[in-house]
């Protein structure tokens, strides 16, 4: 008769393991089922996220791929840095210095937009731009009618009411007002009814 005295944690067990497993194949059912795994007729490689079917640019899909092969470059020049020994007798660096982070690219870099200073030191950020989309979505092979699309304005603002930096523009009344009188004749009286009212400006 033996005493068997070892420590299991209750999400190793055995039952726990095969609810896991049934949970897993259940998810993978659906996924299948909505057509996730399939493969791309365009036999396109670049990644494309489950959730909000954005495709990744190919800059981003080969940091992702190559993940691995960028923490091992890490490691190497680490080692080469501060543990090998150069000529003079010590490392290049000091083992305690800080480390730099890789900085890869991820799904979240997708609609990085390059900040742009204005003359009035305002930063400009197009935030998930619809035209930008549009574009990786058509470089990822998948059919877009850029024609029918690029007839239309793009831009968070009407360009022709407003600044790009949401300032309204300012323009000339006078300019204004010969466009609303442009062929009509003014009459030296004007006859009034009842209800009538009449405005005038300057």
């Amino acid at each position: 008769m033996t005493l068997d005295d070892s420590l299991i944690h209750k999400e190793a067990n055995r039952s726990r393991r095969q609810k896991d497993n049934d949970t897993e194949e259940r998810v993978l059912d659906v996924l299948k089922r909505f057509g996730v795994f399939l493969a791309d007729k365009t036999g396109s490689e670049i990644l494309e996220n489950i959730a909000t079917k954005d495709q990744a640019t190919v800059e981003i899909t080969n940091a992702l791929l190559h993940a691995n092969k960028s923490g091992q470059k890490q490691v190497e020049k680490f080692f080469e840095e501060r543990l090998i020994q150069t000529e003079e007798g010590y490392p290049s660096k000091p083992f305690s210095d800080p480390l730099t982070k890789n900085k890869a690219l991820t799904f979240s870099n997708v609609y990085d937009v390059p900040k742009v200073m204005d003359q009035k030191g305002n930063t400009l950020k197009a935030d998930r731009s619809l035209l930008q989309r549009l574009i990786i979505v058509y470089e990822g092979g998948r059919k877009v009618d850029l024609e029918e699309i690029l007839q239309h304005e793009l831009l968070p603002v009407p360009i022709s009411l407003a600044e790009m930096n949401g300032n309204l523009r300012t323009g000339q009344k006078s300019l204004l007002a010969d466009e609303l009188v442009k062929g009509i004749d003014c009459p030296i009286k004007i006859k009034t009814s009842k209800g009538a009212t009449i405005v005038i400006d300057g």
